[in-house]
């Protein structure tokens, strides 16, 4: 199946200018075979996605993420829409934060905690001081740096 992909770059030259490389990723043309791929989605339901040309796609990636209800679930969307109601960001935890723990916690026997992170550099971090505290060794050295102790 061929699909028209003329508007998806012409975003793509569009983007080139102000994003580096136009798109973040592996998701970029440049990684892909060119002319095969849409370059920008303009919507997604369920399953499905919809290109910048009108193309339908059927989404087995799951948005690399775990989107597993598929995108847009109506009740998906609804908590959002309840949480962004109270707030959707603070520098203290919302109270949605326990009760999501627990939740996970008893879908999950074998956690006894959880804790969560908002970027790569916080679960890598938290990784580290789990595996540390694992071990007894609050101490970390690294080529080139002093040790350093972990904050009780």
């Amino acid at each position: 199946m061929t699909y028209d992909l003329t508007k998806s770059y012409q975003m793509f030259e569009r983007a080139k200018r102000v994003i580096p490389g136009g798109i973040y990723g592996t998701r970029s043309p440049r990684f892909t075979t060119f002319g095969e791929f849409s370059s920008f989605i303009r919507s997604a339901q369920g399953r499905r996605l919809i290109d910048v040309d009108g193309n339908e796609y059927i989404d087995f990636m799951c948005g690399s993420r775990p989107i597993l209800l598929g995108y847009n679930h109506p009740a998906v969307q609804q908590t959002v829409i309840d949480q962004e109601s109270r707030g959707n960001a603070a520098s203290i935890p919302f109270d949605r934060t326990v009760e999501l723990t627990e939740t996970l916690i008893a879908r999950f026997p074998f956690a006894g905690w959880a804790i969560f992170g908002k970027n790569g550099s916080d679960v890598t971090t938290l990784a580290t001081r789990i595996a540390r505290s694992s071990i007894g060794r609050m101490y970390s050295r690294m080529k080139g740096l002093k040790a350093t102790k972990e904050a009780p």
